[in-house]
């Protein structure tokens, strides 16, 4: 997992993290919180139910940060050609399968 996470340099980049944890604020699924002198941020009930929802149709894969990495390690080899885009998203349909895509829909009406 370390190779992985060093050969995608890591997850998300500078450039990209305001906009993603900008976006996980407004749908209040992370909060800010006042730890002492830190500030962290943690996930809401409504944060962790989504989380409970991947984790149990998707499996303990889908939160683990070398998901993530492999994914960034897949588009960027899309991009350069070198993987066949719809073997890559045939793997991922297999993961986010249609009742990830039907349970996010039904708490969100």
């Amino acid at each position: 997992m370390i190779r992985l996470l060093k050969k995608t340099k890591g997850i998300g980049t500078s450039a990209t993290r305001p906009s993603v944890l900008g976006s996980l604020f407004f749908h209040e699924l992370v909060k800010e919180k006042k730890k002492g002198k830190l500030r962290v941020i943690e996930p809401t009930d409504k944060g962790n139910s989504w989380i409970n929802k991947l984790i149990a149709i998707c499996g303990e894969k889908a939160s683990e940060p070398c998901t993530t990495a492999l994914w960034k390690l897949c588009f960027d080899n899309t991009a350069k050609g070198s993987l066949d885009k719809d073997s890559f998203l045939a793997s991922h349909q297999k993961m986010l399968s249609p009742k990830l895509i039907i349970a996010l829909a039904v708490e969100n009406r």
